[in-house]
């Protein structure tokens, strides 16, 4: 298990900070890491909240090596997901990534494994 640091996500900070920039730095680095380690496209990204709401987004490697996103399915949007949000990554050939933002007590803390 790897802990990602990112100094948005230090406690203190957090009243100053937009949750949306939280979540969406901590998806963007745990795509970078899928993308590291050889993920193969199609990859799948799924979001689930504290809060029960769900977020599923596909990513595709066009011919002219673009990547795109297209949205699956979902019922929330990034401020109502709920702390903690958990995300999953997998890829064409099974490939998976879990990463943790946060959790109930107010930490933004975030676990990649």
């Amino acid at each position: 298990m790897a802990i990602v640091f990112h100094p948005h996500l230090e406690k203190h900070e957090m009243a100053a900070i937009d949750n949306d920039q939280i979540l969406g730095d901590a998806v963007q680095a745990c795509l970078n890491v899928c993308m590291e380690q050889g993920f193969s496209f199609p990859v799948l990204l799924l979001v689930a909240g504290g809060s029960g709401a769900l977020l599923a987004t596909r990513y595709v490697e066009h011919e002219d090596g673009q990547i795109r996103s297209e949205m699956l399915a979902g019922d929330a949007d990034e401020r109502s997901l709920g702390w903690p949000v958990n995300v999953m990554v997998v890829d064409a050939l099974g490939k998976v990534v879990r990463l943790r933002v946060g959790d109930a007590n107010g930490s933004r803390a975030t676990t990649l494994n």
